[in-house]
């Protein structure tokens, strides 16, 4: 479909397919400690389990505000089609009046 569509219009796309593959997991980093006299220590600088049990905790709520967002968005477009503003039907609508800072009532 895409091949017919850059044929009709003779556009060429960008291949964006290198841009997607680049992602890595996230891994634990360790190194090793020397310390003079004593030995070597191996310990861990980033412990990746605080951050993927952030994430998971998070991303529930994340989710949901967006969620929440895409709906106020979907309910203001469906309002402005039917030519209804959302301050009319809150029934807001010349209760809010702006003022700039040169009116002295």
């Amino acid at each position: 479909m895409t091949d017919s569509i850059a044929e009709k219009f003779d556009f060429v796309a960008f291949d964006m397919s290198q841009l997607f593959q680049m992602e890595a997991p996230v891994e634990d980093i360790e190194t090793e400690y020397e310390l003079y006299g004593v030995g070597t220590i191996t310990g861990k600088i980033f412990n990746t389990s605080y951050l993927i049990q952030g994430v998971n905790y998070f991303r529930p709520y994340i989710r949901g505000f967006l969620m929440l967002l895409i709906i106020l968005y979907n309910i203001r477009q469906a309002m402005s089609m039917f030519g209804l503003d959302s301050g009319e039907v809150a029934g807001l609508a010349g209760h809010m009046e702006v003022k700039s800072r040169g009116d002295k009532k």
